[in-house]
């Protein structure tokens, strides 16, 4: 899937792709109005693409008017080195999406080029810590995986936004 999904954006096909996802899952949902009634949060990527593709947000509208699925029950991710690729349409974006009533999350965080200072402009509901600081995580002093889970932790708890951890397998993941 990765190669797919590289292959995409090399070939400028990333928000097709993105629209294509999203008209999909509505349509499922359209045809399991009793999933659609009992799904608390379906998340769905978006490539950078999707942010600068300007008739994207009216899709969006306009599909979600004829959905099942209520606003609300969507979650839009995006990792966090494309919300940072352009960080005004980032903002403007993600914005636009929670005025419809849908979630935004920032995906992979921990993993980019991220500025902590730009984290709190970018209004987020969620973040998703990278599961490649959940899988070797250790519950010891000086584990470094810990104290930096922790330490996004104590950050998204002063910002208030809800925190996801990518790949919990274990109890001690957990």
């Amino acid at each position: 899937p990765g190669q797919f999904i590289a292959a995409a954006e090399r070939y400028g096909l990333a928000a097709r792709l993105d629209r294509h996802v999203l008209d999909k899952t509505l349509h499922w949902f359209g045809r399991h109005p009793e999933h659609a009634r009992r799904v608390e949060l379906c998340a769905i990527n978006l490539s950078a693409s999707s942010l600068q593709d300007e008739s994207f947000l009216d899709h969006l509208t306009a599909r979600l008017a004829s959905s099942t699925l209520r606003p609300e029950q969507l979650c839009f991710e995006l990792t966090e080195t494309a919300a940072l690729v352009d960080l005004g349409r980032a903002q403007s974006f993600i914005a636009a999406v929670r005025a419809i009533g849908c979630r935004f999350s920032l995906d992979d965080f921990g993993t980019g080029y991220s500025s902590l200072s730009k984290l709190k402009s970018l209004s987020v509901d969620d973040l998703k810590i990278d599961k490649s600081f959940i899988a070797d995580i250790k519950i010891d002093a000086g584990a470094e995986n810990f104290a930096i889970v922790e330490a996004i932790v104590a950050m998204a708890k002063t910002l208030k936004i809800k925190v996801v951890a990518e790949g919990v397998e274990t109890p001690t993941q957990l």
